[in-house]
């Protein structure tokens, strides 16, 4: 009888080991599943607060655009198509009213190609047309300028006259080959 008893109670002592055991590993399943569930809350609201979303794209008006190989297609401005047409028909008395544009990148195209023709000796300006290309050069006038898919930067008209950028080269080249 003592064996069928101790017998008894090994039987219920590995039991009740199992019971426990399964329950320890329930509870520390429960635990680890909320303790993760927390965590990846913390990530996606870390993510959030980072990625912060990006600005919107900036609106470029056509006519405050200086481009030679814009867009998809690779097109220059409809203000670089303008001075090009009247450069090629050498209409300067035309060129010379651009001087007073309201389109600023036409402004700045005008301005550009007369001070080029008046050191070429191809170009005669009254007073007015001077103090209008000297105002221009101070302009504090927004020109955008496209090169190509990856470059877009804008400029105030009085930087393109005096510091030594990019778009300079660009335009000098534009120029220098249409005449």
């Amino acid at each position: 009888m003592v064996n069928n008893e101790v017998g008894s109670d090994s039987t219920k002592n590995r039991l009740i080991y199992k019971f426990m055991k399964n329950i320890f590993f329930a509870i520390l399943l429960i635990f680890i599943f909320f303790n993760c569930k927390n965590n990846k809350k913390i990530e996606i609201e870390n993510l959030e607060k980072e990625q912060a979303p990006p600005p919107p794209p900036k609106k470029i008006e056509e006519n405050s655009l200086i481009g030679f190989a814009c867009y998809y297609e690779g097109r220059r401005s409809q203000p670089v198509e303008n001075i090009t047409e009247i450069l090629k028909r050498k209409n300067y008395k035309e060129l010379k009213k651009k001087l007073s544009s309201l389109k600023p990148a036409e402004k700045y195209l005008a301005t550009f190609v007369c001070i080029k023709l008046l050191e070429k000796r191809l170009l005669k300006l009254d007073n007015n047309e001077l103090g209008q290309i000297n105002e221009n050069k101070k302009s504090e006038l927004k020109i955008y300028f496209c090169g190509g898919c990856t470059e877009k930067n804008d400029y105030k008209l009085s930087q393109l006259f005096s510091e030594k950028i990019k778009v300079k080269k660009e335009v000098e080249y534009w120029f220098n080959q249409i005449r």
